[in-house]
Formats: structure tokens, sequence, C-alpha cells
């Protein structure tokens, strides 16, 4: 079974500009943040 690969080694690959964890982290938190809202607002298709 291969390594599971955290989320924000995820967001780092598909985000170059992202450099360490922490700021992973936050760009993920703020993305489920609005996602979030959007979807109790019915914006969100």
């Amino acid at each position: 079974m291969p390594p599971a690969r955290s989320v924000g080694d995820v967001t780092r690959q598909r985000q170059p500009a992202v450099r360490d964890p922490r700021t992973a982290a936050f760009l993920n938190a703020i993305i489920n943040k609005v996602a979030r809202a959007y979807l109790e607002l019915g914006i969100f298709p």
C-alpha cells in the first residue's frame, strides 16, 4: 500500500507558490470555509 499523502502535500503540489505546510493548511481552511458558505447559500452547483 502506498503511503498516505496529507492534504497539505496535495495543496502544495497544485499550488506551486505555496512553499510551507502552514500556508497550505491556511489556504485549505479558507477554501473549505468559502465552499461551505456557498453550499449553505445555494450558490455552489
